[in-house]
């Protein structure tokens, strides 16, 4: 699998780059950032090659611009049918529908058909090309998904979204060749007390995931650019494998 990261930041992003997303074989997309179109066309992916968005929720750092996203595909192909939007389901249906009115889709676009919601249950597998995807709650203020993705080869790359630790996960994660994890309180771990309204991750928790599920590779994202170096530091406390930081626009093969 081939792995290009459109944004590494939190939700609002540090100049040059974007809220964590990435693209995945150069057609899936996992969340979609500030400004994906021109990410994506920045990096030479013309956004007509992605038929498939995996939302890990819909925080609007994660989904903010789906608009323009959808409005790329319907300037060149006048309808949405070919993608499909994948997440939780209550909030996926919300945001999509709040999208396409925002678009006005039945003023200017009368014969444009919606595009696929799908949304997958824990232990359900949705097949791709050559990839499997299976999906399991992360533990967050809203609801959402961490992924599986993994291939003929049996390689497999996980990805947390925003979430707080939650132990069953790395059950989920299990064996991984890599794992991208959040740390929005960067080093060290979440404040106990703060965090049980925001539940997101501090990079020891990373780590401890990572630990815990046998994890080949560890990146981190999300979080404060600015202490990098103390997030793998922290992250080093518990997990002893390779750890890094990923860099915009930089390609990773898993």
């Amino acid at each position: 699998m081939k792995l290009i990261f459109l944004g590494t930041s939190g939700c609002i992003p540090d100049i040059g780059d974007d809220t964590a997303s990435m693209l995945i074989d150069g057609k899936y997309l996992v969340d979609v950032g500030w400004d994906v179109v021109s990410n994506l066309r920045d990096k030479g992916v013309d956004p007509l090659c992605v038929n498939t968005v995996f939302f890990t929720h819909m925080h609007h750092d994660h989904h903010m611009s789906l608009p323009a996203f959808l409005f790329y595909h319907l300037q060149s192909k006048r309808t949405l049918e070919h993608l499909t939007l994948v997440g939780p389901k209550e909030d996926l249906e919300l945001v999509c529908g709040l999208t396409l009115d925002y678009l006005q889709i039945s003023r200017f676009y009368p014969d444009c058909k919606p595009p696929v919601l799908r949304t997958l249950l824990p232990g359900e597998a949705m097949a791709l090309d050559g990839v499997t995807v299976t999906a399991c709650p992360s533990r967050h203020a809203v609801p959402g998904l961490c992924y599986r993705f993994e291939n003929a080869d049996g390689r497999a790359l996980c990805l947390t979204g925003d979430t707080a630790y939650n132990k069953p996960m790395a059950e989920f994660f299990e064996g991984c060749d890599l794992l991208v994890h959040e740390t929005s309180w960067g080093p060290g771990r979440a404040d106990p007390i703060k965090n049980v309204n925001m539940l997101h991750s501090g990079a020891e928790e990373a780590g401890i995931v990572a630990g815990e599920a046998h994890a080949k590779k560890l990146f981190l994202v999300h979080g404060p650019q600015h202490l990098v170096d103390a997030c793998i530091q922290s992250a080093g406390k518990h997990f002893s494998g390779p750890i890094q930081w990923p860099q915009q626009g930089v390609p990773y093969t898993v």
